[in-house]
């Protein structure tokens, strides 16, 4: 018996008389009509039958026959979560679809790209470069004419940075670049102390590679060759810092929070992807808030659905 269903599968596998590439092409050709602008394509190399394929929150049932997965995604370079695709490609040609928001979870570092993006990738892999002084002359003097300076207002000012990532495939350098962009401003334009900022990004300072193009975040995000952070962005630390802020800021202090990377949900709950898969939703974001005394509180939130977070905060 084992070896008749061995047969009959070699005979299924042997029946499928096209590639991963060329079921890719016929995605191309028969849903996007050969258009491929501002669309990326991806196949998985390998002939599947039958099986799941899992996404970052949900799975898809693959067709009990061989055929080839590929993946489109309609907006490319955005953060996730956004529209795109998945289909599956049997050896007949027929082509079964299903609408995602997000890439495969395991999948995608496999993924064959059949498109050219290119285009793309100066958006996701160049790192940014840390600016001087130097490089913008004369507008120190003016921004101290037009932003307050630490003696300007009451208490203490305090900052807390996070950037999850997701994991390795979906954690691009911007996000770094974000995070070290904003943690020199505070310091070098808004006049923030180095020691009231703390950071949390993808898996700390873990030296194994954690973005998608195979480095390791640095740890060093003013230019002054020390490290501005340690403690990866997980759900047990984001909770943790919150505590410690809880039971550092009084009601004359104020904070600044920046959140970045990729954020998802519906129907009014939503979420901040972490590291390593985790999330933090909306409503525990504003519980953790609402233990924390302060005179004022500024939120600026980069993730996509991070509008869904406002309901919560102001409830």
């Amino acid at each position: 018996m084992k070896k008749a269903a061995f047969t009959l599968l070699l005979l299924a596998l042997t029946a499928v008389a096209m590639t991963a590439r060329e079921a890719g092409e016929l995605v191309i050709e028969r849903v996007l009509d050969g258009i491929t602008e501002a669309k990326r394509v991806y196949a998985y190399p390998e002939l599947l039958v039958g099986g799941e394929v899992e996404f970052w929150h949900h799975s898809i049932a693959l067709p009990d026959e061989p055929g080839y997965f590929v993946f489109l995604d309609d907006h490319p370079a955005a953060n996730w979560e956004h529209a795109a695709r998945a289909f599956f490609v049997a050896g007949d040609g027929r082509i079964t679809t299903w609408d995602v928001s997000t890439p495969p979870k395991y999948l995608q570092p496999d993924l064959v790209e059949l498109t050219d993006g290119r285009i793309y990738d100066g958006l996701v892999y160049t790192e940014y470069r840390i600016p001087t002084w130097e490089d913008y002359p004369g507008v120190s003097e003016r921004l101290d004419k037009l932003i307050p300076r630490p003696d300007d207002r009451a208490g203490n000012r305090y900052a807390f940075l996070m950037s999850g990532g997701y994991n390795q495939s979906n954690n691009h350098i911007r996000y770094w670049n974000d995070m070290a962009y904003i943690y020199w401003t505070l310091i070098n334009v808004y006049g923030y102390d180095e020691d009231d900022i703390f950071v949390l990004m993808s898996d700390g300072d873990n030296p194994a590679p954690d973005r998608s193009d195979g480095s390791s975040s640095p740890l060093d995000l003013d230019g002054d060759s020390d490290d501005d952070y340690k403690d990866p962005c997980t759900r047990a630390y984001v909770f943790a810092y919150f505590d410690m802020l809880a039971g550092l800021l009084t009601s004359e202090d104020s904070l600044f929070i920046f959140t970045t990377d990729h954020g998802g949900g519906s129907s009014g709950n939503v979420y901040l992807n972490l590291w390593n898969a985790e999330l933090l939703h909306d409503d525990e974001f504003a519980d953790e808030l609402d233990k924390i005394s302060f005179s004022q509180c500024i939120i600026t939130m980069e993730q996509c659905f991070s509008g869904g977070f406002i309901d919560d905060i102001q409830a």
